[in-house]
């Protein structure tokens, strides 16, 4: 979930996810496969901010070729980072479990 303070400060380029109907999930096939499920869109343009209602904030976003939609204080649950993704998120040196060569 992305906060609105965070919502206020992506730049143009930036990645979210979109988890609405159990998405950014991975499923594993019958045959042992593994797929993932993720709903990517790319922070357009700047955010848009009020200063009579400082909760208030929209992003535009865009999601392939001929999606477009806005981040709003209203949807702000539905996404999370591309950087929090947990199904994509690679380990770091130190969760690696490093195993004693003999």
């Amino acid at each position: 979930m992305i906060d609105l303070e965070r919502a206020k400060s992506l730049r143009p380029g930036e990645l979210v996810h979109f988890e609405g109907d159990g998405v950014c999930r991975q499923i594993v096939g019958p045959r042992g496969g593994v797929t993932k499920h993720v709903v990517v869109a790319k922070v357009i343009g700047r955010p848009r901010t009020w200063k009579r209602s400082p909760e208030r904030v929209e992003v535009p976003i865009k999601h392939g070729l001929y999606q477009f939609g806005t981040l709003s204080e209203r949807n702000l649950q539905f996404f999370h980072l591309a950087e929090d993704c947990t199904l994509l998120r690679r380990p770091t040196d130190e969760e690696k479990e490093v195993e004693p060569t003999a």
